[in-house]
């Protein structure tokens, strides 16, 4: 007897669990937003950061994306040599590797989306934790870096 109301017990509890957990659950209503987990994706929250951004496109969508909003900034983060041997027209240079980096960053817009790409995008992809901690919060990241960019460079 002892060992049935154990197992009755048991399965109550398991019950009222499962049924709790349920209730729960966040449903999506039609009217919020759904995002792409390929092309979309939010880092977890940081103090100075509650929500960060980073939408990852190919070079031609980069492309597209500045003629639609010419308000978005080009942030290349290569080399002031790899900068200066050809990159995309009005683009910022902050060279990853320079000491300045966090400095030169701290200096921008937290709030300004930004196009940011390296060459391949190795050092972009580094970036964006940085990017995090610091506080941006809209990023657009060419994840296969300025290889893929589809228009001619300036120099």
């Amino acid at each position: 007897m002892t060992k049935l109301s154990s197992t009755l017990g048991f399965a109550s509890l398991s019950l009222i669990v499962f049924f709790l957990s349920g209730c729960s659950e966040k449903k999506l209503s039609s009217s919020e937003p759904k995002t792409n987990a390929l092309s979309e994706s939010s880092l977890p929250e940081d103090s100075s950061n509650t929500m960060f951004k980073v939408r990852n496109v190919t070079g031609t969508e980069g492309e597209s994306l500045l003629k639609k909003r010419p308000d978005i900034v080009v942030l290349d983060i290569r080399t002031p040599d790899e900068f200066n041997e050809g990159h995309i027209a009005n683009a910022i240079n902050i060279d990853f590797w320079g000491d300045d980096f966090s400095s030169q960053l701290a200096k921008l817009d937290k709030n300004q989306t930004f196009l940011l790409h390296c060459r391949s995008g190795g050092r972009s992809s580094s970036a964006l934790e940085i990017f995090r901690k610091m506080g941006f919060s809209n990023l657009i990241h060419l994840n296969e870096g300025i290889a893929t960019w589809p228009l001619k460079l300036v120099k």
